[in-house]
C-alpha cells in the first residue's frame, strides 16, 4: 500500500531480525541462511539505508551478495564515503560527535559521569543533551551496568579513529 501512493518510509532504527530475513527473502537475496543473515547483518548493521546501498550495490551493479556486502564494507572504510556516512547518521554538531568519539575511544560504552572529567570543552548539559540525541535516533543503547551506555557497533567502526589506509590509529596498548 505505501508503494502504490509512493510514500517514503524513514526508520530511525535498526530492523528486527525477522524483519531483515523477510526483506532479504523478497529481494531474492542469499538463501535467507542465518550465517548469511549474520554477516549481512554485521556490516549493515540492520539499519534500513544501509540495506538498501547493499541492495542498490546487487542489483545496479550486478553483484552476489557477497561481493556487493564486500563492497559496502570498503566504502565504509573509505575516508571520504566514511564522512558522508556520519552525516546520514547525523554526526555532524561537534558536541555529540566529540562525545560519541569519547565513548568508542573508551571501548565503545561509558556513562555520563565518566565523559565529563574525558572530554574537554563540553558542558554536562552537552553531554546530556548529546545523549538524548543518539538515544533517540538509537546510535547508543543502555548497557548492562546500570547508567552506561553503549555506541551501535556500525557508528563506533565509523567513529573509529582511522589513518588513511583504514587501518585503526590507536587500536590500544599491545
Amino acid at each position: 500500500m505505501v508503494a502504490d501512493r509512493r510514500l517514503n518510509s524513514l526508520s530511525l532504527q535498526p530492523w528486527h531480525r525477522a524483519a531483515l530475513n523477510s526483506w532479504l527473502g523478497d529481494c531474492s537475496i542469499g538463501s535467507n541462511a542465518l550465517d548469511e543473515e549474520k554477516k549481512i547483518a554485521e556490516t549493515t548493521g540492520r539499519w534500513p539505508f544501509l540495506l538498501e546501498e547493499f541492495r542498490s550495490l546487487t542489483v545496479t551493479g550486478n553483484m552476489s551478495w557477497q561481493a556487493a556486502l564486500a563492497t559496502l564494507r570498503t566504502q565504509l572504510n573509505d575516508p571520504v564515503a566514511r564522512t558522508t556516512y556520519m552525516e546520514t547518521f547525523g554526526l555532524k554538531k561537534d558536541a555529540p560527535l566529540k562525545i560519541l568519539k569519547a565513548i568508542v575511544a573508551l571501548g565503545g560504552s561509558a556513562d555520563q559521569e565518566v565523559l565529563l572529567g574525558i572530554v574537554e570543552g563540553v558542558s554536562k548539559p552537552e553531554i546530556e543533551a548529546a545523549f538524548y540525541w543518539a538515544d533517540r535516533l538509537n546510535l547508543i543503547q543502555p548497557g548492562p551496568q546500570t547508567g552506561e551506555w553503549v555506541v551501535d557497533p556500525v557508528v563506533q567502526e565509523l567513529l573509529r579513529d582511522r589513518t588513511d589506509d583504514g587501518l585503526v590509529d590507536n587500536p590500544g596498548a599491545a
